[in-house]
């Protein structure tokens, strides 16, 4: 299964593909190893929603389930995702990254904590 991954390097926030294995599980279809999660947000935001630059206080993935998103990475590329994509961010440090609304919708996720926040 294809991610989005978003890391730090060098001080700059950067996109790449990350693959999370997945192996058949018997008539229950296609599994991936299991991922600690302590925490889980749903979460929506506004049509108008622009979050400015920042960078995540822990590792997490953004699923998206309605609506898109524009990600900027301070490297200047820019990704638009839609329903169904899952973003794996993990830019802790350095300039970070930008996350706006686009489409003119509001957007609806799930936010998966891979760290319990402090």
């Amino acid at each position: 299964m294809k991610v989005t991954r978003i890391y730090e390097e060098g001080g700059e926030s950067r996109f790449c593909d990350h693959e999370i294995p997945l192996l058949p599980r018997d008539k229950f279809g296609l599994f991936s190893a299991a991922v600690p999660a302590p925490e889980i947000f749903f979460r929506e935001t506004g049509a108008d929603y622009d979050s400015g630059w920042h960078t995540v206080p822990y590792s997490l993935y953004l699923v998206i389930l309605e609506g898109s998103v524009e990600i900027e990475t301070s490297d200047g590329r820019k990704a638009v995702l839609g329903p169904g994509a899952v973003i794996l961010a993990e830019d802790q440090a350095g300039k970070g990254h930008r996350t706006r609304a686009v489409g003119g919708q509001a957007v609806r996720s799930i936010m998966v904590g891979l760290t319990a926040a402090a």
